[in-house]
């Protein structure tokens, strides 16, 4: 099944995820936690903890064929500190962002972060903020881009500029064996479900940002059944330790999450709307734009771009599944 292979490069929203496989289902699942645990972060005591690790964090060197790019050429007034590109990374988990069991993040993202800033000719600096925060990090110039996995919609698109970089689409996970025969998004109706704040699963619900007069409450109403109990949550973690310790029924986040407990969560058959994330750039940056939307735009050229994803992924069809190099628009 088409979701099997995409999930495992998907993109939620989290900070202080525990560290993941980046593995797809053909792949041997790590062992499952017993009963009574629930995931922990490796870099903190603290769950709620937005790094989870000392921030600025290790990055991957870049490739040794990157070179500044020219759209690169006067972006030094629109850099947070010279010679440096700050980019935020939030913990949204394996295979994208997630912790070593030494603490340090690790995914594609920040090893996109690390490939654009060498050809830009400028170091990388890492900074973990929660998901929540990154529109505000990046209008507000305290990064100079994030690179965090975060959908690109028109309310967001309304703050802060957006480059194309990954696509995805996401099942709902739910307790093993479907106790509440969830197969639709409209199967949620009434029930307990957890989703972490400032992700487009809210809006989902909710029928706010790109989703008004079209969330799955508005579908609830509309056929007579009860709103979704929507329990949001400051980290992916507090999310999904809420569906394995059986507070909700159902959890709208990384899907990767299932490969730590095989026998305790699963994939259901009911798909969250696809959708293309983007780097964000501050509005009023519009070199900076520029010269990101040009370095992607060479490495994907060159091949920089799907080896990052290669190295990350477990197989073809999940780079495929996340690569934009064939996506429509």
């Amino acid at each position: 099944m088409l979701v099997a292979v995409t999930v495992a490069a998907l993109v939620a929203a989290c900070t202080a995820a525990p560290q993941l496989p980046s593995a797809a289902p053909s792949a041997s699942p790590s062992p499952a936690a017993s009963s009574t645990s629930a995931p922990s972060a490796p870099a903190s005591s603290d769950p709620t903890d937005p790094a989870g690790s000392p921030s600025p964090t290790d990055t991957p060197p870049a490739s040794e064929s990157a070179s500044p790019t020219p759209a690169a050429t006067g972006i030094e007034g629109e850099l947070a500190a010279p010679g440096v590109l700050s980019a935020c990374v939030s913990v949204v988990g394996a295979p994208a962002a997630g912790l070593t069991e030494e603490g340090q993040l690790d995914g594609y993202n920040v090893a996109f972060a690390a490939e654009l800033a060498s050809r830009l000719g400028l170091e990388v600096e890492i900074q973990q903020p929660l998901f929540e925060e990154l529109i505000e990090q990046v209008s507000s110039h305290a990064c100079d881009i994030s690179v965090s996995s975060q959908n690109i919609t028109s309310s967001r698109s309304a703050e802060v500029s957006f480059v194309p970089y990954t696509r995805s689409n996401q099942p709902v996970v739910v307790e093993i064996g479907n106790p509440e025969s969830i197969y639709t998004l409209e199967d949620l109706c009434g029930l307990p479900v957890s989703a972490t704040a400032g992700t487009t699963h809210i809006d989902l619900v909710e029928g706010t940002g790109d989703y008004v007069g079209q969330g799955i409450n508005d579908q609830c109403a509309a056929g007579g059944g009860e709103p979704i109990d929507l329990q949001a949550f400051q980290t992916e973690l507090e999310a999904v330790t809420a569906l394995l310790d059986g507070d909700v029924m159902a959890y709208l986040g990384n899907p990767s999450f299932v490969f730590d407990f095989p026998d305790r969560i699963v994939y259901s058959e009911a798909d969250i709307p696809a959708a293309r994330q983007g780097i964000a750039v501050a509005l009023d940056h519009p070199s900076l734009l520029a010269a990101i939307e040009s370095a992607l735009a060479a490495m994907i050229a060159d091949g920089v771009y799907r080896g990052i994803l290669v190295e990350h992924l477990p197989n073809d069809a999940s780079v495929d599944a996340v690569s934009i190099e064939e996506a429509p628009g």
